[in-house]
């Protein structure tokens, strides 16, 4: 096996939050905001977070907490198409994108060194 050379310096973008915040654009950041999968919460706001939600819990526990949770079924499609959408504002910076779903951007940077 060999190993490939690579003249790259390779800068990570990681959007943690980003299944919330393709829901969250324009929304308030004091409302709890929980995203769901199969009925259990993977992903949280600070809002939500603030009140005891946890990653894992089911949307009743998240009820039981506050009555006022907002909830959303995750969308990879719609994250994928966010990460396009960044990806397309970062060739500004470089020709070298890659995209690394579901939270990622990988940009080459090395070029951009010199400015």
């Amino acid at each position: 096996m060999t190993l490939k050379h690579c003249d790259g310096l390779w800068l990570c973008l990681y959007f943690q939050q980003l299944p919330v915040e393709i829901f969250t654009r324009d929304a308030q950041s004091d409302k709890p905001v929980v995203i769901k999968t199969r009925q259990r919460i993977s992903h949280a706001n600070m809002a939500a977070r603030a009140m005891g939600i946890r990653i894992g819990s089911s949307m009743d526990a998240a009820y039981t907490i506050d009555d006022g949770v907002v909830g959303f079924e995750r969308d990879e499609e719609k994250e994928l198409f966010a990460l396009n959408n960044l990806s397309q504002w970062a060739y500004q910076f470089t020709p070298s994108i890659s995209i690394k779903p579901p939270h990622s951007l990988l940009l080459d940077i090395r070029s951009s060194l010199k400015l």
